[in-house]
């Protein structure tokens, strides 16, 4: 089977994905968080904040808010 999306638009590499109601969210190496919609494909925001590797995310159960986790010893609470 092939991929009915590939997601492009980190710098570095991708070291987390999380997904929830139709969103996908990526954490990369780039310090970046990425909520992606599933069904297009497309990123719908770019969430900036960490000074180091994203190591880890989560989605709420309403995607309403994300929490991403941080080689800069940060965790960050999103309500996008």
């Amino acid at each position: 089977r092939h991929a009915q999306h590939v997601l492009r638009a980190h710098r570095q590499p991708v070291l987390c994905v999380a997904m929830a109601n139709g969103l996908g969210v990526s954490g990369s190496a780039d310090r970046s968080v990425r909520v992606w919609v599933l069904e297009s494909g497309v990123c719908a925001r770019t969430l900036s904040g960490h000074s180091q590797w994203v190591t880890a995310v989560a989605l709420s159960e309403d995607a309403g808010r994300i929490v991403s986790a941080s080689t800069d010893k940060t965790v960050r609470v999103w309500s996008w």
